[in-house]
């Protein structure tokens, strides 16, 4: 009986553990990697043999342009191919053999003409299939994303995504698009998305920036007391992916987006420093990042460490003031509260971008990739299923 007892109690062991990695393996971590990184000056330098593997699910590769004639290209020969920095990501498949490659097609500064154009078109439409297919054969990658910022003729995406799916399908390949955080009707027919791709990340970052006047986070996971009601239903994360639910986007084929990075601001009165408080303009670009009004989070933590960096419990953020500049950011305790929401709304993953602006040499605190891994850490606690 005793010995009953124990394989009983192993059985349920063995069981308990099976549920909890099958739960663990269902949050994915989509990490886009800015391959311009490589040529970055000083710790913010990221080439693709510097990437950890293991801290991933998925990679996406940004970016490849699309020409007029649907063919795809290298924005970057010289990086790409001639630099290895290609070959150096589908490398990292012999480090994690589960590992999938994605080639990011577009990204914010493509012409979306050209993918109108190339989508309304059957001859440079299959010609983009071709070359889609001869880039992840040739480079061992597993899959292609749309990147389309921002469609504005609805179908033509639909279109798009459906002569892929229909030629990657049998190979097992993936077919994913980035979409923005409010899913336009003009753009946008998400039962019809939600039919063609695999993966739908949804950009639900970049929510407050110093265009509009007023201090906020980057990527605040709810909203707070004293914003409108438009506001509360559109400009946070819970409500972004919840739009895209209520438009008809099953849960289990979003991403839940988070940014590596702040948006910075000056605020009028350094005495009013909360969110929602005004502000007159955007921070000065970083070294690195160089751009005016965002900071990578190496940036924030390297040149900002003596900022003091306050929890906002309602949007489940920080922010940081450092003299007259503040910024709006994530940091480990903000994504663990990301994975939190994912498991629990049974999201498909959390989407990063981007993975090298992520500390990745443990200059600020010691240890390497200190987002990506507060991120699995909370993946693999079991306390939150």
């Amino acid at each position: 009986m005793a010995h009953s007892v124990k394989i009983f109690f192993a059985a349920i062991l063995i069981s308990s553990c099976a549920f909890f990695i099958s739960e663990t393996e269902a949050v994915n971590v989509y990490c886009y990697y800015a391959s311009w990184a490589a040529d970055r000056p000083g710790d913010s330098k990221v080439a693709a043999d510097d990437l950890d593997p293991m801290l991933c699910t998925h990679i996406f590769y940004a970016f490849l342009g699309l020409q007029d004639d649907g063919s795809l290209t290298f924005l970057n020969k010289t990086l790409d191919i001639d630099g290895g920095n290609i070959q150096k990501v589908s490398n990292l498949k012999k480090i994690n053999p589960e590992l999938k490659l994605i080639f990011s097609v577009g990204g914010a500064t493509a012409a979306p003409y050209v993918f109108a154009d190339v989508a309304a078109d059957d001859v440079k439409l299959a010609n983009f299939v071709t070359s889609c297919e001869t880039f992840l054969d040739n480079y061992n990658f597993d899959g292609i994303d749309i990147d389309w910022e921002y469609p504005y003729d609805k179908p033509l995406l639909i279109k798009m995504a459906q002569s892929l799916r229909d030629a990657f399908q049998p190979k097992g390949r993936t077919v994913s698009t980035a979409v923005a955080y409010n899913p336009d009707d003009a753009g946008y027919d998400v039962p019809g998305m939600n039919e063609v791709f695999d993966l739908i990340n949804v950009m639900s970052y970049d929510f407050h920036g110093a265009y509009a006047g007023v201090l906020g986070e980057n990527a605040p996971l709810y909203g707070f007391p004293g914003q409108s009601d438009w506001q509360q239903s559109v400009l946070n994360c819970n409500a972004s992916l919840w739009n895209w639910r209520n438009k008809g986007a099953a849960p289990e084929k979003l991403s839940l987006g988070a940014g590596f990075y702040g948006h910075t601001f000056t605020p009028v009165d350094p005495s009013k420093t909360a969110p929602g408080d005004p502000a007159e303009g955007p921070g000065n670009p970083g070294p690195y990042t160089a751009n005016v009004g965002t900071l990578g989070y190496l940036e924030i933590c390297q040149l900002h460490k003596d900022g003091i960096v306050t929890w906002d419990d309602y949007e489940k953020t920080p922010y940081m003031v450092d003299g007259n500049l503040w910024i709006g950011y994530d940091n480990e305790q903000s994504l663990k509260e990301k994975i939190k929401y994912i498991k629990q709304e049974g999201l498909a993953g959390i989407m990063i971008w981007s993975i090298e602006t992520d500390d990745t040499r443990g200059v600020c605190g010691g240890q390497k990739w200190p987002l990506l891994n507060a991120i699995n850490e909370e993946i693999a606690n079991d306390e939150t299923h």
